[in-house]
């Protein structure tokens, strides 16, 4: 079972530090909670592998090349306008019709991989203290319960003023 441990800090430093070594630990679901931004550098915390927001963006661009053309193709075919001799199916406005397509729904499918992957709206209460909006920074971190002992002396050596485990 997994078990979420709040670690709160004073300064940045010491958060960095602590949450440098829960991530060499092997913990991967760490969040760094913070009043201010962070201009630190944070890099460690990225997990590199990960990084899928642009295949949202890509998929919401085919989708809308290829809605976008057979919206174009199955408006000229349903409602013909015969113009002395000219083709039914032209080229440039079905083009025209396909860019705007593939802005739209790739603008949509953006926004959408953004809050899913930012887990917006929350939908479930999300482990919060007081301390973390006015002058404390927090380290966040769900793990199994066999290594929960560990992590809890990794933040208390690192620092931690408070731990406090949250239940799920």
């Amino acid at each position: 079972m997994d078990q979420t441990v709040l670690g709160i800090f004073a300064n940045t430093d010491q958060l960095l530090a602590a949450s440098m070594r829960v991530r060499e630990y092997g913990i991967d679901e760490v969040s760094l909670l913070s009043p201010v931004p962070l201009t630190e550098d944070t890099g460690h915390m990225k997990s590199y592998g990960r990084d899928i927001m642009k295949f949202f963006t890509l998929f919401g661009g085919i989708s809308g090349v290829i809605a976008g053309a057979l919206f174009a193709i199955w408006t000229s075919v349903s409602y013909p306008l015969p113009r002395g001799g000219r083709p039914i199916l032209v080229g440039p406005p079905t083009l025209i019709i396909s860019f705007e397509t593939l802005i739209l729904l790739g603008v949509l499918a953006t926004f959408g991989g953004f809050l899913l992957l930012t887990r917006l709206p929350a939908l479930r209460k999300r482990p919060y203290h007081d301390r973390l909006s006015e002058d404390r920074f927090g380290i966040l971190v769900k793990v199994k319960e066999d290594k929960l002992m560990h992590i809890e002396s990794i933040l208390v050596s690192g620092g931690a003023e408070e731990v406090i485990k949250i239940e799920d």
